[in-house]
């Protein structure tokens, strides 16, 4: 009895394998169809949702980090390490390179706004994503003139 139990959820779960992997398929088809019809509108749709979606998770991750920032020992914090050892800013970075122009709108609006939000944090985070050191070891800047050269940076590239 219990042998044909185990061979009923064997063929059961064959059959939900089976039908997972036929709609997979289906929906590759579909996907080439709809791509082959539809052209380059289809992908520059695709990339404009990826967009939105990276643009969406950033403020989000964003608003926790300056949150997490006010916290009042890392606000008295002279460490730049304290600002960015932190899920958001990791959750931020793992964004990847899609976020950058996020990220130097953020640390742009930092310097128009006379850096009253700690934005200049963020050119960390544009370091790590983007592999771009221009800060080096031997140069003594503040936080702000480092955000101010990857502003620079980033514009110039544009």
């Amino acid at each position: 009895m219990v042998k044909q139990k185990d061979t009923m959820k064997n063929k059961v779960i064959k059959y939900i394998i089976t039908l997972f992997g036929l709609s997979a398929i289906i929906l590759c088809i579909n996907y080439s169809f709809a791509e082959n019809t539809q052209g380059d509108m289809m992908v520059k749709q695709t990339v404009q949702d990826d967009q939105n979606i990276i643009k969406s998770k950033f403020i989000i991750l964003y608003a926790q980090w300056l949150k997490y920032i006010e916290k009042p020992n890392i606000a008295v914090s002279s460490r730049s390490d304290d600002y960015i050892n932190c899920e958001p800013y990791r959750g931020i970075v793992n964004l990847g390179k899609p976020v950058l122009p996020f990220l130097i709108e953020k640390i742009t609006d930092g310097k128009n706004n006379s850096w009253n939000e700690s934005q200049f944090f963020l050119w960390y985070a544009v370091r790590e994503i983007s592999g771009v050191d221009l800060i080096k070891r031997s140069e003594i800047m503040s936080e702000q003139e480092k955000a101010e050269r990857y502003i620079n940076w980033w514009n110039e590239k544009q």
